[in-house]
Order: C-alpha cells, then sequence, then structure tokens
C-alpha cells in the first residue's frame, strides 16, 4: 500500500480539492463582491502522484472544534499536499498570500496537524511513520507572482523546510527537494 493510500484512508474525502490539478484561491473584492479566483495548475510529470486536501469548514462547522476561539488556534494552511515519488514521500503546506503578510503560523499549524494525521495512521497499524514524511513550508505570494514569460526560480528552503515563491504554477520536481 502506498502512503497516498494510506492518507487517503486516514482523512475524510469531503477535504480532498474538487480538483486535484489546480489550486483555486478564491477573491472578495470591494464591497464584499467575488472576484475573479486566481488560479495555478499543478504541474505532476510521470512517476510523480499527489493528493491535494482544501481544509475550508462546511456551512456551520468548524475544522478544529475542539479548540477555543482564541486567535489563531483553528487556522491551517489553505493548501495540503501530499506526493510522492518513488520511495519518497512529501507534505507541501501551501498558503496562499496577499502582499507581504506572515503565513509562517498558520503553516507551522499544518504541519503539527500533519504530524498528527501521520501518528494516527500508525497507531491503527497503517505503515508509515513521521519519519516518512518530508514536510516543506510553502508561502506563495499573490502578488508578486511571476509572469508566464519570466523563468522561476528554485526553492531555497531555510533550516525548517519554509520557503517563499513567487510563482503562476506549482512545479512538483521543483519543490520535492
Amino acid at each position: 500500500m502506498s502512503k497516498l493510500d494510506i492518507i487517503r484512508e486516514v482523512l475524510h474525502s469531503r477535504y480532498e480539492a474538487p480538483d486535484q490539478n489546480r489550486i483555486i484561491e478564491e477573491h472578495i473584492g470591494r464591497g464584499g463582491k467575488p472576484v475573479l479566483p486566481t488560479v495555478r495548475n499543478i504541474h505532476s510529470p510521470h512517476g510523480i502522484n499527489h493528493l491535494l486536501y482544501r481544509f475550508t469548514p462546511d456551512a456551520g462547522q468548524e475544522i478544529l472544534p475542539f479548540f477555543a476561539d482564541k486567535s489563531g488556534l483553528k487556522k491551517l494552511c489553505d493548501y495540503v499536499l501530499f506526493a510522492e515519488e518513488g520511495k519518497n514521500f512529501f507534505c507541501l503546506l501551501l498558503e496562499m498570500k496577499e502582499g507581504s503578510g506572515g503565513a509562517k503560523q498558520q503553516l507551522k499549524a499544518a504541519e503539527a496537524f500533519v504530524h498528527y494525521v501521520v501518528n494516527a495512521a500508525q497507531r491503527i497499524g497503517k505503515a508509515i511513520t513521521p519519519g516518512d514524511v518530508n514536510i516543506r513550508l510553502i508561502s506563495v505570494n499573490e502578488r508578486g507572482k511571476a509572469k508566464p514569460s519570466q523563468t522561476e526560480e528554485e526553492p531555497e528552503y531555510d533550516s525548517d523546510y519554509w520557503t517563499k515563491l513567487k510563482t503562476s504554477a506549482v512545479r512538483l520536481p521543483q519543490l520535492l527537494k
């Protein structure tokens, strides 16, 4: 059984992104009216399998209902993408930000959540350990996205495996390092 199959067994299917090959970020404009969404394609060449989750609550529900209403306790990043390339297993935590606002707190919360998911899978006898998962924290800057004609930079991760990207697409071969 692949690591992706294990994750799929543990997490509820309602949180799988409906389009597994695109990241869609909805925006609300002035006056509360929706504007055109930002869409980023996920480039996943043959040999890299992935599973994309978006943990947004259904109407009237909460994602983390067991936490008190304290600032920052109930926030996760926008997308969680699990990817498998051969024997390598990755979890890319993606936070879409407009401007230069900080995203690291939401990414670190999602990292703790991924550790919980993996530990839960291990507890019920699945062949996965926290050491199997290479977690990457990625802030994607909405305003600074690269133009399609520009060459996009290779990501440089810091000691926490965190990076900031200006990108028009999510290119898995570049991010799985």
